[in-house]
């Protein structure tokens, strides 16, 4: 993962996130302290990952190649407070 100055800074859209390369890229950003939003069909499998994130991370279900569900999945982390990098 490139640096970004402070880690702690970082906020991060994860498209995926519930499993495998998307989770993994989403765990390493928390524990470096940063913020994720995460959209996945299967937000069940996600909602571990929230619960632990001590308010750092947020998961909604729903895909990513529909335009109309990217822009209110954007909007939805941006209310979590969430800034997108």
């Amino acid at each position: 993962m490139a640096q970004h100055g402070n880690d702690e800074e970082l906020s991060v859209i994860v498209t995926g996130g519930a499993s495998g390369i998307g989770a993994a890229v989403a765990e390493l950003v928390l524990e470096r302290g940063g913020c994720v939003g995460m959209l996945d069909l299967d937000v069940g499998k996600a909602n571990a990952l929230v619960a632990s994130s001590q308010g750092r991370c947020v998961a909604l279900q729903g895909k990513c190649s529909v335009s109309s569900g990217i822009n209110r999945y954007m909007a939805q982390v941006f209310r979590a407070a969430c800034r997108a990098d």
